[in-house]
């Protein structure tokens, strides 16, 4: 990101472009989901305990590992597809 954005027009011209077309599935799916959501979700689960000893809560913990993985899968396809634009 750094490079393009202050390299060359070109490289310029490529990363408006990919932002533009991939840069809210990026940022909503990729990083909202896959990383802000399941850190809050476990944070929230972690001050929510009353016991230490107390089991996990195995639905909230699926949960959490299916939005890592749709999210990394999407941070991943958004800058792969976003570079292939120009």
């Amino acid at each position: 990101y750094v490079s393009l954005n202050y390299g060359n027009t070109d490289a310029k011209a490529a990363l408006a472009a990919a932002n533009e077309a991939y840069g809210p599935l990026f940022w909503f799916v990729g990083i909202g989901l896959g990383l802000i959501a399941p850190v809050g979700l476990q944070l929230l689960e972690i001050m929510g305990k009353k016991d230490a000893n107390a089991a996990p809560n195995v639905p909230l913990t699926l949960l959490t590992v299916v939005l890592i993985l749709v999210g990394g899968y999407m941070f991943r396809y958004a800058v792969v597809m976003g570079g292939q634009i120009l």
